[in-house]
């Protein structure tokens, strides 16, 4: 998907490099005109749902623990912006230049984010990870901006056949709910309710 968005955002500035070419050459002999150069910025933050909470997964000094100030932490909350879009607030990102780079944000996070051994998997998810990708560009006079959130669900699981029990068992219990909750909020979509339980469950 981040590959993707290169390959289009490249497409994009090679048409619009043409289109002031063909522009310059129209324009010679006449009075200079002043010509939009295109640029772009993506950002990306990544994060996981620990046990319904925020864990900044590339700013490893504030995993751990349901980060606030009075600790000294930063506390992520999930909320609109003025825009009215939904963003996760204090959330650290990265600006990327190239696939390459996302893939080793990619292997950080992964580094960093709750696993454990169980029954069924050796390196089994304890939790959701979201990777929130802003894009923005254009030219001077014309901004184009996009917000993709991009999620690697943790799966769900049967005590009797993870055999976990105290902090991994909590775990699997706020797995499953928090899965559940999304099967209730995209039922409710499906039907197009008047109330959808997006509350439920971060």
């Amino acid at each position: 998907m981040i590959k993707k968005v290169f390959q289009l955002i490249a497409l994009k500035k090679q048409k619009l490099n043409l289109e002031t070419e063909e522009s310059k050459e129209e324009s010679k002999g006449e009075e200079s005109s002043e010509f939009q150069t295109f640029d772009s910025t993506i950002q990306v933050g990544i994060l996981e749902i620990y046990n319904e909470q925020l864990r900044d997964l590339l700013n490893p000094r504030d995993l751990g623990k349901d980060a606030d100030s009075a600790s000294g932490k930063t506390r992520l909350n999930i909320c609109r912006n003025e825009a009215g879009n939904i963003t996760v607030q204090n959330l650290s990102r990265r600006t990327i230049h190239c696939p390459e780079e996302m893939l080793n944000l990619l292997e950080q996070a992964k580094e960093q984010r709750s696993k454990a051994t169980t029954a069924l998997n050796k390196d089994s998810s304890r939790s959701h990870m979201v990777i929130d990708v802003h894009v923005s560009s254009g030219t001077a006079n014309q901004q184009n901006n996009a917000h993709l959130f991009l999620v690697d669900l943790a799966g769900s699981e049967r005590m009797y056949k993870s055999n976990v029990s105290g902090q991994q068992l909590k775990e699997l219990q706020h797995i499953n709910k928090s899965l559940s909750a999304l099967g209730d909020v995209m039922e409710a979509l499906d039907k197009k309710a008047s109330y959808v339980p997006y509350r439920n469950s971060k």
